[in-house]
């Protein structure tokens, strides 16, 4: 074998390897982990913000028709007592959010997906609940997140009816909250196209 021949041999892999090496560092240079001002900011504007108090309405809404629980009664009364109970374990489970992602150094903002397809925009929009950001842009296995869900579920039984327990109706609460953050995100991952729906 010449020379030369193993010249070009002894540099394919380094050659095959650049693109990969060049296409991370274009994936992580783009993301900008935001600081600790702008985490505050987003703490304070999906916790006490317009969107915080829709859903929270929302929630309660949806608790009121079916009388869940039923000690708590229907009428003007019932409604806001729902909604105070929503609104609080909410607010429990961002603070919590907030609290661990800060002490993980992790971004658990949604982001939307900047791949193509339906797919992997719902796969990604579904796995958002599970997945945060590193400094580095890479991503890991978020505790922060579940953890919030489970934990506010469980705090908010305190003030449930007696026959309410943490580890029972607390996982059960902690569960639906986990699907209909899902949920939410899901929305938020194909809102221009349902905006243009109801443009049309």
């Amino acid at each position: 074998m010449s020379f030369g021949t193993r010249m070009i041999l002894a540099q394919t892999p380094s050659t095959r390897e650049q693109p990969e090496a060049e296409a991370t560092a274009s994936i992580r240079s783009d993301f900008r982990f935001p600081t600790s001002r702008e985490r505050f900011d987003a703490y304070l504007k999906d916790t006490f913000g317009p969107g915080a108090l829709l859903q929270s309405a929302l929630a309660a809404g949806t608790n009121h028709f079916v009388d869940d629980p039923p000690e708590w009664r229907q009428g003007v009364q019932g409604y806001s007592r729902r909604f105070a109970s929503r609104f609080g374990r909410f607010a429990i489970q961002e603070s919590m959010e907030f609290g661990l992602a800060t002490v993980l150094r992790q971004d658990t903002s949604y982001r939307r997906c900047e791949c193509g397809g339906f797919l992997r925009r719902m796969s990604h929009a579904l796995s958002s609940n599970f997945i945060a950001r590193k400094r580095d842009g890479s991503t890991t296995f978020t505790i922060a997140k579940v953890a919030s869900y489970y934990g506010a579920g469980m705090i908010s039984t305190a003030w449930y009816p007696d026959r309410y327990t943490a580890t029972g109706d607390g996982v059960r609460l902690g569960t639906i909250s986990l699907v209909s953050g899902t949920g939410a995100s899901v929305i938020r991952e194909f809102w221009p196209e349902i905006r243009r729906l109801f443009r049309r």
